[in-house]
């Protein structure tokens, strides 16, 4: 009965505490770049979320991810009363782009030529 009562404590725990970080998920900044493969000379699109950031302007920071000689480039996104912009890029002539936002892993993207 003792084992039974410590499982039941155990479950009621993880109940209790897994409410406030399934509802934290939603608030976690995003990024994402469509389409995951980028194409040379096209434009994609540059989505990025953060509800905490509400209405300010956010720069992505994109470079080629060449070392010792890389390129770099920035783009700013103006984010809406809920945290989320969206902003157009003209892809370059790279082999592949990373993309850095704050508050998020980096976002890398091939590109075909």
């Amino acid at each position: 009965m003792t084992a039974l009562r410590h499982a039941l404590a155990a479950f009621a725990a993880l109940v209790l505490f897994a409410v406030p970080v399934s509802a934290q998920k939603g608030n976690r900044p995003s990024l994402s770049v469509t389409p995951d493969v980028l194409q040379a000379g096209s434009s994609t699109t540059v989505t990025y979320s953060n509800p905490s950031m509400a209405g300010q302007t956010v720069v992505i920071e994109v470079d080629n991810g060449m070392r010792g000689g890389g390129e770099t480039m920035s783009i700013e996104v103006v984010l809406d009363e809920n945290g989320v912009g969206r902003a157009k890029w003209d892809v370059p002539l790279w082999w592949g782009a990373n993309f850095n936002a704050p508050g998020v892993a980096e976002v890398h993207a091939p590109i075909m030529r």
